[in-house]
């Protein structure tokens, strides 16, 4: 489950351990006191097959941080939080589509980051009976209305690196500014799945994480390329 600081606070989702349920926000406190809150609307967890070919099924929700707001977004709604008082609001998200799943969705996740203001960017994918897997693409939620806009409909990704927003996965990465408007794009020739970010550069991995394009988030420069002799994670200095 998603876990992400806001100021001097640590926030976590929570959801059962048998199956899919209700899913609570845990606020910890910088007193290292713990609160939380029920989310309406939205559910999160793993339901075990009941036979040895049965399906697993699992929801996983996002979650973003502003200051004293926290944001949780399922596949049709995001349910903004007071994280002074923890009271809830829930918000449908207007995705300006019509359509209706024909299948039965066996499993989804989402995952979010905040922008400016009021807006948060996020991303998400499902898989449904047929064990045939779409994405949401990259797109730009207002928290108070619910309205979106698409950012990227192809990109698999979305991570926030300073005042830059990266978006990526599934075609070139491409940098945003805070308000969403595009600022770069780059690495088209290159798989873009697989981004670390520490400070101010990114490093796109390849080769199982021991080749990397080392990336200027700001600029959009590909300033260098690192190799690496085994698997890598990238880590930015405390």
């Amino acid at each position: 489950m998603s876990v992400v600081a806001s100021d001097a606070r640590v926030l976590t989702l929570l959801a059962r351990r048998d199956g899919i349920g209700p899913v609570q926000l845990a606020v910890i406190d910088g007193n290292s006191s713990v609160r939380s809150v029920a989310i309406p609307g939205v559910t999160a967890g793993v339901t075990a097959p009941s036979t040895p070919t049965g399906v697993v099924r699992f929801a996983s929700p996002g979650l973003a941080a502003h200051g004293s707001r926290a944001v949780v977004v399922g596949p049709e709604s995001l349910v903004d939080v007071d994280l002074e008082t923890l009271a809830t609001r829930e918000q449908r998200l207007d995705t300006r589509t019509t359509a209706r799943p024909s299948k039965i969705i066996e499993g989804w996740g989402r995952s979010a980051v905040w922008l400016r203001g009021g807006t948060i960017a996020y991303t998400g994918w499902s898989i449904d009976d047929a064990h045939k897997r779409t994405t949401t693409g990259v797109r730009a939620a207002v928290v108070d209305t619910g309205a979106t806009r698409v950012l990227d409909a192809r990109a698999a990704s979305v991570q926030r690196a300073g005042a830059t927003v990266l978006v990526h996965g599934n075609g070139p990465l491409r940098g945003f500014d805070l308000d969403g408007t595009q600022r770069y794009e780059t690495l088209g020739a290159q798989d873009t799945g697989y981004v670390q970010v520490a400070g101010r550069y990114a490093y796109i991995g390849s080769r199982n994480s021991t080749r990397f394009a080392v990336l200027d988030v700001a600029s959009g420069r590909v300033v260098g390329l690192a190799r690496t002799a085994k698997p890598t994670v990238v880590r930015a200095p405390y």
